[in-house]
């Protein structure tokens, strides 16, 4: 049995290239009180792999988590999708495409999903729930925080099992920003409070503060607060009877960016306990390497022991491992999870 009261911390990570390298440079992570949810994407195309299939995503994740527990969902976001992804989020015969998905290739320590729908069907809850339950010790709902018919979901799974102790909730508000904190904050509150009396395995608030673009909060540098962090603070302090964990989507994006034009500058990105400051350059201008530097004298900078550090140190002294953008998402990714493993584990 997952013993559940082991983990600290759930983000949400998308099973593509870059986010997949931070994740694989931790140490300890999972030792520490990891919980990854992983929304399984397409892989990178190749000539071996022109399809992008999801089983090679399946392939790398395991590498990665090997027999600890993670959490199994798949991606919503069409610029991370192929056919394949699609046939799994069909609703067809109770997501019968899921089913027989999560019972082929993932092993018993995942906990996968539950998919729910709108308009809500609740016999479809149930033959997934059943399902899951046969093979995995737990499973997870990930409810967005516009979705309707919350309480007849819960009212589903108190009906079949009684119960939610084996039942991981995440409550999803996606992109948070100041305006939309306090919105997110009740609706938060107003899924945890559903679903408190049904002593569910753990609760999980998943939010992002990272933007589409920084420059709203400056053009050469600038610093943001992380909402996910005062989110997960407020329900661990409402909900004391709850086991309320942090989640949020490691400091990833949300939404799809697809169809968004980009002119991406060099920035490099350092992560702190509950903000993030960042500086950014034109290659013209010194790239990588001057906004390492700047990111490295700033007063705000707290070094960590970790895979991202390093690689702000290598730049900074005119030495950067990787130049494209994937790489330094990979260094952020990894800077923010070693970060927030610190903070939950002090």
């Amino acid at each position: 049995m997952i013993d559940l009261s082991r983990f600290l911390y759930s983000p949400a990570i998308r099973t593509r290239r870059a986010e997949l390298v931070g994740l694989s440079k931790l140490e300890d992570a999972f030792a520490a009180g990891l919980l990854p949810l992983f929304e399984l994407t397409r892989s990178r195309r190749t000539k071996s792999n022109p399809a992008g299939s999801v089983e090679a995503s399946i392939v790398e994740l395991l590498s990665i988590v090997d027999s600890n527990p993670f959490v199994a969902d798949v991606t919503s976001l069409a610029s991370l999708s192929n056919s394949e992804v699609e046939k799994l989020l069909d609703p067809t015969q109770d997501f019968e495409n899921w089913r027989d998905f999560v019972a082929a290739n993932l092993p018993e320590t995942a906990i996968p999903v539950v998919h729910i729908t709108e308009p809500y069907d609740g016999a479809s809850v149930s033959k997934q729930a059943e399902s899951f339950l046969e093979r995995h010790d737990c499973i997870a709902v990930r409810v967005p925080s516009e979705f309707e018919n919350v309480e007849d979901l819960f009212r589903t799974l108190e009906e079949d099992f009684r119960t939610l102790e084996r039942v991981l909730v995440y409550a999803d508000v996606a992109m948070v920003t100041e305006r939309g904190l306090a919105g997110a904050l009740a609706r938060t509150s107003e899924i945890a409070a559903l679903v408190e009396g049904l002593h569910p395995g753990l609760f999980v608030s998943l939010a992002s503060s990272f933007p589409s673009t920084v420059t709203p909060f400056g053009d050469q540098s600038g610093t943001f607060r992380l909402h996910e962090v005062a989110i997960s603070e407020y329900l661990k302090e409402e909900f004391e009877e709850m086991r309320c964990l942090h989640g949020d989507y490691a400091c990833i994006h949300p939404r799809d960016m697809e169809g968004i034009a980009i002119n991406w500058v060099p920035r490099v990105d350092v992560p702190l306990a509950d903000s993030l400051y960042y500086h950014r350059f034109r290659r013209q201008d010194g790239g990588y390497v001057r906004a390492a530097e700047a990111a490295l004298s700033s007063p705000s900078y707290e070094p960590l022991n970790c895979w991202a550090d390093e690689n702000i140190r290598l730049a900074a002294a005119g030495n950067p491992a990787g130049r494209a953008p994937a790489f330094w998402i990979s260094v952020r990714l990894n800077f923010h999870l070693e970060r927030q493993l610190v903070r939950l584990g002090a």
